[in-house]
């Protein structure tokens, strides 16, 4: 690459006629907008087959729903093949049953996913499901943004085995296994996966935390963009508040 070249980003948008609930594509956005700040093209894939593998920097997968993640599992081969060519999964959500080992079901037949990530998921009955509370993470301890806040669902609990790598420490909310509050683990990072349950969209509301994941791809990217952050930086703050009067 020769100092004039301006890095490229290649993500493949997968599934997005069948995933992609609460308001996940505003993360595709914030990438590209984010491309704009720094000087790096976004190209954009929209997959909804996986026959045919596509090489690409970044394969993100939004929230989506059991009977969905069911369906795209039944073709599980297909899909791990064409993901071998992906340098790094962003999984958000419920959707990472699809990549766990195995997802137990309450009143549907459970099925066997991915097994891209040691783990595995349990649906948990629908007295039990959140949606929507507020969902405080620590992410990047001793950087300058350590903390990224957003919403979260909680329709599944998963346990990963021992070893595991979580993707953040619990600030407010339910970790991982929907058994503590405000403490333990959100997420995972597994190989090239990485799994947050931070919803939003998180990209949107937390643009530091999609650079750290970008410039994880591309290498550093110049430009401070602490200026640009303003209103993104209050609205974490006015999170931090309301939720330490709960």
């Amino acid at each position: 690459m020769n100092d004039t070249a301006r890095p490229t980003l290649t993500v493949n948008w997968m599934f997005p006629d069948q995933l992609w609930l609460n308001g996940d594509r505003g993360n595709l956005m914030a990438l590209d907008r984010l491309g704009e700040q720094l000087g790096f093209d976004v190209v954009l894939n929209r997959i909804e087959d996986v026959s045919q593998p596509i090489p690409a920097d970044l394969a993100v997968f939004g929230s989506g729903d059991l009977d969905v993640l069911t369906a795209l599992a039944a073709d599980g081969e297909a899909l791990r093949s064409f993901l071998a060519s992906v340098r790094r999964i962003v999984v958000f959500g419920t959707t990472i049953a699809l990549f766990t080992r195995t997802t137990a079901r309450v009143t549907h037949p459970g099925f066997n996913g991915l097994g891209l990530l040691p783990a595995d998921a349990v649906e948990r009955p629908t007295d039990g499901h959140v949606y929507g509370d507020d969902f405080l993470i620590e992410y990047a301890p001793g950087t300058a943004h350590p903390v990224a806040a957003g919403i979260y669902v909680k329709t599944i609990a998963v346990t990963t085995d021992a070893g595991v790598e979580p993707f953040a420490k619990v600030l407010f909310g339910l970790d991982n296994t929907a058994k503590l509050t405000n403490t333990g683990f959100d997420g995972a990072r597994h190989d090239k996966l990485v799994w947050t349950n931070l919803l939003g969209p998180a990209f949107v509301r937390n643009p530091w935390l999609a650079r750290s994941l970008v410039e994880e791809l591309l290498g550093p990217l110049p430009g401070d963009l602490e200026g640009e952050w303003d209103l993104e930086k209050a609205s974490l703050d006015a999170v931090r508040k309301f939720i330490a009067a709960k």
